[in-house]
């Protein structure tokens, strides 16, 4: 990546913009009970990373109708109140957010952001080339968009898309561990999300994420590493007494 990690940071700042102004009026309150079950659980991530650094920002848009949550580089957490049908508690809040988090750490912001440097660099000879070869302008626009979709599209977009997904999956998987929330809920997470797929759209090489089953089949060859750092983070104990209390106060954050 040639991208300068403080350039990284000030990516997209307009869009950070549009999104609080597009969502303002659904924004929740700092003192909502989904706010303050979801700032909880990101502190107990963030501070088991090197990104403490960032000026962490969480914005929880009540909005059932979209099922999404992201992390920006800077540190800009949002999450929007559809995805909760698939988190269902505080574990499936932290394998969402370690996931997002997961993309920070690993930089894909700035890796998609190289890439389409390069593709700008590499793709105008090719356009240039395309042009002196078809005199006819609707062929010259033809070719061009066949080359764009086949090539960019399908020959890196899509594949780098879903290969960042699977690594923030690992990434968030390990997060998890090291903050004492059991990574099984990772898998268990996208069980929930795989029952939310569209069954006619399972041609995995045509979406931007990875089939469930492929995520989770990860996941499971991953879980023996991830099981190895929860016992060094000597959470066994924590973890039981957490669970006796959630049983005994059926403590539920919605």
């Amino acid at each position: 990546m040639n991208i300068d990690p403080k350039v990284e940071f000030n990516l997209g700042i307009d869009e950070l913009h549009e999104y609080i102004e597009s969502f303002r009026d659904c924004i929740v309150p700092k003192n909502h009970s989904r706010y303050r079950t979801v700032d909880r659980i990101a502190k107990e991530l963030i501070k088991e990373t090197d990104l403490q650094h960032l000026h962490w920002e969480i914005y929880v848009i009540d909005d059932d109708r979209i099922a999404n949550a992201f992390v920006m580089p800077n540190g800009k957490i949002f999450v929007f109140s559809g995805i909760f049908q698939s988190t269902c508690t505080d574990e499936g809040i932290a394998a969402l957010l370690s996931h997002e988090i997961g993309h920070v750490i690993a930089r894909h912001s700035a890796e998609r952001h190289s890439w389409y440097q390069l593709m700008d660099t590499t793709l105008y000879p090719v356009t240039f080339i395309l042009g002196l070869t078809f005199a006819d302008e609707f062929f010259q626009w033809l070719a061009t968009e066949l080359v764009s979709i086949s090539v960019v599209t399908f020959g890196i977009l899509l594949p780098l898309s879903r290969d960042q997904e699977l690594e923030a999956d690992h990434i968030g998987m390990m997060l998890l561990s090291k903050a004492c929330y059991d990574p099984k809920e990772a898998i268990e997470f996208h069980k929930r999300l795989g029952e939310t797929e569209d069954p006619e759209d399972n041609i995995e090489y045509l979406n931007t994420h990875p089939l469930a089953k492929t995520r989770i089949d990860k996941l499971e060859h991953a879980m023996p590493r991830a099981k190895h750092l929860w016992s060094n983070s000597k959470c066994d104990k924590m973890w039981t007494l957490k669970r006796m209390f959630d049983k005994v106060t059926n403590y539920r954050f919605f």
